[in-house]
């Protein structure tokens, strides 16, 4: 379809009345918000307008039409901004007024922006001073509208122009850019935990293919729970099942809850928990803040708490104006119980066997692949930081790099390394034993052979406190393994420094994590 703009289209004069909000408006800069939260409320701008007129959207690039939200971080001394665009529908002429009013809710309450405050709110929290220009689909007009805070509040001013130009008919966007920024967006843990969280959040929508979504250059991608697939943990020799479930349960009438449950394949308690879902948008239970309530999961320690996941969307509870979680309380009890029900369901009882399959999880094969996996990063990184085993090192790079074989059984392992400290070569040799036999979490060993000197940690797989908090991966063993590795060659500096009995530290820490620490 083509949309032909007007010959002459007429340009009327706009302002927006903003007496009654600035003062409200600055206020918003106080905020106890979080980044991903405020770039989310651009987003759902977006996607609502892409949503609202798609049989628009359609019509003008047919059944292809994807919407494409980039959010870009400039960075350079004296020009740092963060714009935001899409190709989403723009604003229509007659929406300016309600847009850019503080609460002023827009005719479809039904959808991802429902309170007329998301922009606005995302906007003066981030900066000072932001500009919107946007073209509507099917309007031969482009609007801009400035907002610099600082400078409306010391004058008074009550209404800003929508600055207005002729725009092809065709044409639809909105172009966002936030200057004299309030908040530093250059640590790579911020922008990392940014994408990770735009990910959660949008997962519905990136998987449909829907949207399109990239931050500071990254293409912003949703991975999935690869659930359990494995017997029942009591029917070894049974056939294999897919632990996860849909759901769809009504807490009253007017709530209902759906969606689905189950079990990782791979223990994860960053990520296990639920996830609570409105409108195909992630609204509570972002990674590490899941919502575990302890009548299902247990406390930290329990297998559930670590394997246990479930993406849970609602309807018919209210949500906060941030939109970061639910208000809960008046139905949590009942919500529990009916989750309670789903989760023994006799047919596929997940509570059960994420109790009893992660307590068999030791006798898996590849555990010890696992570890073996985590003890070689661990060595590899003492190789290249030799300077951190003793002062006054010579700095030589490392040598003998190549682990060395042990033999192929299911019960010890040995990862080796060889280099330069202090002129001296040393052989570090992690030994992994998965025998219950081995009472100590950590033992070592230290001798000078020949060839230099040779330490020897021996890491329990099967001691209780691995059993209870190392999950059968790399990902949760490897920092255990490294602690102990750190342990091992703090001993030995400090025997080396004449600190006597230096060994008795470990001899303390193995019989509290044995005696103690193990234990619910």
């Amino acid at each position: 379809m083509t949309v032909h703009s007007q010959a002459n289209p007429t340009l009327a004069p706009q302002t927006i009345d903003i007496r009654p909000e600035m003062g409200v408006l600055s206020a918003l800069q106080h905020l106890n918000y979080k980044v991903w939260y405020a770039f989310a409320e651009f987003v759902d701008n977006s996607l609502q307008s892409a949503l609202d007129n798609a049989e628009a959207l359609h019509k003008l690039h047919g059944s292809d039409y994807r919407l494409k939200v980039e959010i870009s971080i400039d960075r350079t001394p004296g020009n740092e901004c963060i714009v935001i665009r899409d190709n989403a529908a723009g604003i229509a002429q007659r929406d300016y007024q309600r847009a850019f009013r503080l609460a002023s809710v827009p005719p479809n309450r039904n959808g991802l922006s429902e309170f007329g405050m998301g922009l606005k709110t995302a906007a003066c929290w981030l900066a000072n001073s932001w500009e919107v220009r946007s073209s509507a689909i099917s309007e031969p007009f482009e609007g801009q509208v400035d907002f610099d805070m600082p400078r409306i509040l010391a004058s008074g001013e009550e209404s800003l122009e929508v600055k207005q130009a002729v725009a092809s008919a065709q044409s639809h966007f909105t172009e966002i850019t936030l200057r004299n920024l309030r908040h530093e967006l250059s640590g790579g843990r911020t922008i990392g935990k940014v994408r990770e969280h735009l990910g959660d959040i949008y997962r519905c929508f990136l998987r449909s293919g829907f949207l399109e979504l990239t931050f500071d250059g990254h293409v912003i991608e949703f991975r999935e729970a690869e659930p359990l697939i494995a017997p029942a943990f009591d029917q070894p020799g049974s056939e294999p099942i897919v632990w996860q479930r849909d759901l769809d349960v009504h807490i009253t009438p007017s709530i209902r809850v759906h969606g689905k449950v189950g079990l990782f394949a791979r223990a994860n308690t960053k990520r296990a928990g639920f996830v609570l879902m409105r409108r195909d948008r992630l609204i509570q239970g972002l990674s590490e803040e899941t919502w575990r309530p302890n009548e299902l999961f247990g406390s930290t320690n329990t297998f559930a708490f670590q394997r246990l996941f479930g993406e849970l969307s609602i309807e018919g509870v209210a949500i906060s104006h941030t939109k970061d979680s639910f208000v809960l309380e008046p139905i949590e009890a009942q919500l529990i119980a009916k989750l309670r029900e789903v989760l023994e369901d006799p047919a596929l009882p997940l509570l059960r066997q994420a109790q009893g399959f992660r307590a068999r999880a030791s006798k898996v094969p590849e555990r010890m692949e696992f570890a073996a996996s985590a003890a070689s990063g661990a060595v590899d990184e003492l190789a290249k930081h030799p300077e951190a085993c003793m002062p006054g090192v010579s700095g030589d790079s490392p040598t003998g790099a190549a682990p060395i074989e042990s033999p192929q059984e299911t019960t010890t392992r040995t990862e080796s390394r060889t280099f330069t400290v202090d002129n001296e070569p040393w052989t570090v040799t992690i030994e992994l034993r998965d025998d219950a036999s081995i009472g100590d979490w950590l033992s070592v060993s230290e001798q000078q052979v020949d060839a230099g000197r040779k330490v020897t940690l021996v890491f329990s797989l099967a001691h209780p406190f691995v059993q209870r908090f190392a999950q059968p991966d790399s990902s949760e063993l490897e920092p255990l393994i490294r602690l102990a590795c750190a342990i091992a060659i703090a001993e030995v500096m400090a025997r080396h420094s004449g600190i006597r009995m230096a060994g008795s530290f470990r001899r303390h820490i193995n019989r509290l994590l044995r005696d103690a620490m193990a234990t619910d």
